[in-house]
Parts: C-alpha cells; sequence; structure tokens
C-alpha cells in the first residue's frame, strides 16, 4: 500500500490493494504478484517507486495492458538521477545492449575446447597429463557458470525462454548448480544489491553466509554462539572457507532449494556426465585428485565474486528506498585490475556492470 501521501490514491478500495508506483503512476498489481514471473521481489516493492527497478529489466510493454489507478510526484533522489537516465538512453539507441555475437562464439568455443580436453586428459596415462584435468575442468566450470550469468540475463537470445534454456544447459548441466535457482536470487540481489531488514533479515539472498559477516552492521543478524564465534575470527577462515568450501556450498545450496522438475532432470544430467568422466579413471585416488583439484581451483570464482560485491557498503531495505538507485549499484560494486590476457578468465564480470534484463 502507498504511503498516505496527497499523490497517493485516496479511495479506500485502493487502500487495500497492493499498488506499485512507475514513472509518477500507481498500478494495481494485487492479483499479480503471486504470479510475478520474476518472483517475489515485487513484493519489496509494494507501495514504493520502482521505476529505475522496473526499466533496469528491461521492460517495454507491461504496462500496455494495464492502466493506472492515481499518480504521484517523483522526484529524484540524486543530483545524477537524469543524468543516468540520459546515458541509459544514450546505451540502447547506440546498440551498447546488443548481442556480441563474435564475443559468444568465441567464449562458447572456449568452453567446448575446455570440456573436450577434459575428458582427453584423463584418458592419458602420465599421471601429470591425467591431474591436469582438473584443471581443465575447473576452468570449464567457471566459463560455464559466467555463460549461465549472461543468459540468466537474457543477454544473449534476449528472449526468456530461450535463454532460460541455454543458462540451464551451461548452469545446470554445465557448472552443476540451478541455474533457476541462482537466477531467483539474483533478480533480488539487483533490485536490493548490499540490503538488509532489521525484521526479516537478509533482502539481498546472495549476501548470506553462515561464518562470517561483510559488514558490522549484520553483527546483530547473528545471534547463535556457533556463528558469533566464527565471525570473530573470519579474518582468518575467510580466504580459506571460501575457496575450500565454495562450490559445495553453493551446490547445497541450490540443490536444497529447488523444487522444479526440469532442474533435477539437468542436476542428473550434470552429474551422468561427471560420473562418466571420473569413470574413464582407474583408481578412486585418481578420481579424488581430479575432482577435489577442479574444486578447488574453483573456488577462485568464488574469491571473486566476493572481492567484488562484499566489500561495499549495506543497507537497510527502508534506507535503500530512500536512496537513488543508480548510485547504489555503484556503490556496491568494485572493480578488479588485471592484465588484459587474463580478461577471458574473469568472463568480464572483473568490472561494474549494470545489466539490462529483457
Amino acid at each position: 500500500m502507498p504511503p498516505c501521501t496527497s499523490n497517493s490514491p485516496s479511495h479506500n478500495h485502493l487502500r487495500e490493494r497492493s499498488l506499485i508506483g512507475i514513472d509518477g503512476y500507481w498500478y494495481d498489481v494485487t492479483d499479480f504478484v503471486s504470479r510475478h514471473p520474476g518472483g517475489q521481489v515485487i513484493e519489496h516493492f509494494i507501495g514504493k517507486d520502482a521505476s529505475e527497478v522496473f526499466h533496469s529489466w528491461g521492460h517495454k510493454n507491461v504496462l500496455k495492458h494495464r492502466k493506472p489507478v492515481g499518480s504521484y510526484t517523483k522526484k529524484a533522489k540524486h543530483p545524477a538521477d537524469e543524468e543516468f537516465r540520459k546515458l541509459d538512453m544514450f546505451f540502447q539507441e547506440n546498440g551498447f545492449y546488443d548481442t556480441d555475437w563474435s564475443f559468444y562464439k568465441r567464449k562458447i568455443a572456449v568452453i567446448f575446447l575446455l570440456w573436450i580436453t577434459t575428458f582427453l586428459l584423463v584418458e592419458c596415462e602420465h599421471k601429470m597429463f591425467k591431474y591436469s584435468a582438473g584443471i581443465t575442468l575447473c576452468a570449464f566450470w567457471q566459463q560455464c557458470g559466467f555463460m549461465m550469468h549472461d543468459l540468466m540475463h537474457t543477454q544473449f537470445f534476449r528472449t526468456l525462454n530461450s535463454d532460460r534454456i541455454a543458462g540451464t544447459i551451461f548452469g545446470t548441466i554445465g557448472f552443476g548448480i540451478s541455474a533457476h535457482w541462482w537466477q531467483d536470487e539474483h533478480r533480488l540481489h539487483h533490485a536490493l544489491v548490499n540490503t538488509a531488514n532489521p525484521k526479516t533479515g537478509f533482502a539481498d539472498p546472495q549476501m548470506i553466509e553462515e561464518v562470517w559477516a561483510q559488514n558490522e552492521k549484520l553483527f546483530s543478524f547473528f545471534s547463535k554462539p556457533l556463528q558469533k564465534y566464527a565471525i570473530s575470527i573470519q579474518h582468518f577462515t575467510f580466504i580459506p572457507l571460501v575457496a575450500l568450501a565454495g562450490r559445495f556450498a553453493i551446490i547445497r545450496d541450490s540443490y536444497s532449494c529447488e523444487k522444479r522438475l526440469y532442474e533435477w532432470i539437468a542436476i542428473i544430467l550434470h552429474w551422468a556426465w561427471i560420473a562418466l568422466l571420473l569413470s574413464r579413471m582407474d583408481t578412486w585416488t585418481d578420481k579424488f585428485i581430479v575432482y577435489g583439484l577442479s574444486s578447488l581451483l574453483e573456488g577462485i570464482l568464488h574469491i571473486q565474486l566476493v572481492v567484488s560485491h562484499y566489500a561495499k557498503p549495506w543497507q537497510y531495505e527502508d534506507q535503500y528506498h530512500d536512496r537513488s538507485w543508480y548510485t547504489i549499484q555503484v556503490e556496491s560494486n568494485l572493480n578488479i585490475s588485471c592484465p588484459v590476457w587474463l580478461d577471458w578468465f574473469h568472463g568480464g564480470k572483473k568490472f561494474f556492470n549494470i545489466y539490462r534484463y529483457k
């Protein structure tokens, strides 16, 4: 329900409805919340202005069948907001958001080459070559994760269903985590980046960890004795835990929350090809070394993600809605410097990006 101001709908029957503000108009979404394609993110903007978040998803024709039920005066929350909007329009008009097909052709070729190379290496008799399959398997997972990221942002085909199918192939079957679980959380992450709610907990679900806190504001969210102890020594355990347990933790989280049948079919397919790969080695020691090495090295990906997001300011959700969405996006990201030849390794995610969903 919108706040009681002169710009809010004053009819009593509207005050019992779920309204969202976009570009100065209130829209009734009461019957739409439960079937919102983007999931529960819409619930965080009931009674709020959601203009910037709405447009960041690239919606064009969503509102053409909906009539506003009221209006309000939309005010800039930061002097730079209008300039950000002009920059966004400039990017759209000049094709900055268009798919770079040559880039993705090269990326897919690299991913396929890494996968084939991994299978070839495990067939080698020499232990050094056989164990190096753990390195190529790690690189394959990492690049599949980046590809899943772009697909689930609908940055490839630019159509929701096609990108989701491809995202499941690269993410769930290739990388090994539920791509749709990741997408559900990632929508909230971009809409409410680095945001916590004192009453309901973390609003940004991709910032939740049980063994460390990224900001002193979050200490009160951890009440269990073991959690408090883990946080007190996190300056020693942070990097080792991210590297050693990063892959296993994200697999556990995605599987424990996943209920969609098609995702479980894709998960089974992932473990089927992993089992086939490991079956090509004669001893359990070889299997353990190759899979263990790849899982350990894949922790580099999780360290990158942590460094580029967690080291930035946090805010509570009520503060978040009072601030400029554009400035929060800038403040909550951190560029990572690396040589040009290593750029492919980081999947382009070492830079600050505002992705546009379709």
